[in-house]
């Protein structure tokens, strides 16, 4: 190709023969047809180099490119990112799949906003090894900058295999921090979200492939153990304490904010008055729309309310969680309380 292309499609393969064919296809047949394709081989032992090399006989917007040895997924995607030469970068897995107008509408979503560096979008559904859709439903996407920015501060809200991003913006901010072998677009997203520069478009963009051979499966105690690191720094700033949340800490919180404990959550009373005076600090340091403000406002006072037991009030309210509930999101309150003590009567 000898102009540059507006988008470089980045992927990573490494021992992924049994599913690159088809994440390649997905990749030929998008309704966006100018781009160039890099293809990056990370040492594989099977017969993955080989096909790369034939996709990239047939199509001459793929280029085929192999790592002297393993290096692993971060230091491949920075290869990658120093090799292309499109406006943006449009990441994909060795074994999802890319809908045909997935190219098309985030490049056309940047194109349209420029003060957005990074789109991300939604998993039509999650696949088996086999390609069939499983019943397992995608996690609901939080599509607003604000809040993309708020959340992100404990777990990642854009799906690494479904975005889209402007290159040179990545570039300015390092790429993606080799320190992180996992987990590393949730390191790349913090400082990005902080300048309100990530959203999602709620359409869906992939199908994504839930296979043993994935990173997130192979590695997930490693995965996890990183991403708890990488909250802890993503949040410290905003601590009300001198000391920064302790690791456990911040399990706990990752836990705290996705799911309801089964059992007497006394304890995790001071960790939650800590995340919610976390979030009136960050709405202090970098305010943004009332309206979205107020919706996670009001969001995190209704979970964090869900999480003390009725029998409890009286705990919540010494340990300075309810009071604090109640003076920042009064309204919200007193309907998620009434709700449950109607439920509780009626039952």
């Amino acid at each position: 190709m000898t102009e540059s292309p507006a988008i470089s499609v980045l992927m990573s393969a490494y021992n992924s023969e049994a599913h690159l064919g088809a994440a390649v296809e997905s990749i030929l047949a998008q309704t966006e047809r100018t781009f160039e394709f890099l293809l990056l081989d990370d040492g594989s032992s099977d017969a993955s180099w080989a096909l790369i090399q034939q996709f990239a006989r047939r199509d001459p917007r793929i280029q085929a490119l192999r790592n002297p040895h393993n290096m692993g997924l971060t230091k491949t995607l920075n290869r990658g990112l120093r090799l292309a030469k499109g406006t943006y970068i449009a990441r994909l897995d060795a074994d999802d799949i890319a809908l045909p107008q997935r190219l098309q509408l985030q490049k056309a979503f940047l194109d349209q906003h420029p003060a957005i560096d990074v789109v991300g979008g939604a998993i039509q559904c999650f696949i088996d090894e086999q390609g069939n859709p499983l019943p397992k439903q995608p996690p609901p996407l939080v599509v607003e900058p604000w809040a993309i920015a708020w959340q992100t501060r404990l777990r990642a809200m854009l799906i690494h295999p479904a975005v889209m991003f402007r290159r040179e913006a990545i570039l300015a901010i390092g790429g993606y921090d080799e320190n992180y072998p996992y987990s590393q677009d949730f390191a790349l997203w913090g400082e990005a979200a902080l300048l309100g520069r990530l959203a999602n478009l709620s359409t869906a963009v992939i199908q994504s492939r839930q296979a043993p051979s994935r990173i997130s499966c192979r590695h997930q105690q490693q995965q996890q153990i990183l991403a708890q690191r990488i909250a802890q720094r993503n949040l410290t700033p905003y601590w009300p304490e001198p000391t920064p949340p302790t690791l456990a800490d911040i399990e706990r919180l990752r836990f705290l904010i996705q799911f309801i404990p089964q059992h007497d959550a006394q304890a995790d009373f001071s960790r939650a008055l800590k995340l919610l005076q976390s979030f009136q600090n960050f709405c202090q340091q970098h305010p943004g729309p009332a309206s979205v403000q107020a919706a996670q406002r009001d969001q995190l006072a209704a979970h964090l309310l869900a999480i003390i037991p009725l029998h409890n009030l009286a705990q919540a309210w010494q340990s300075g969680l309810l009071p604090a509930l109640l003076r920042i999101a009064p309204r919200c309150c007193f309907k998620h309380l009434g709700q449950r003590l109607q439920r509780r009567l009626f039952r």
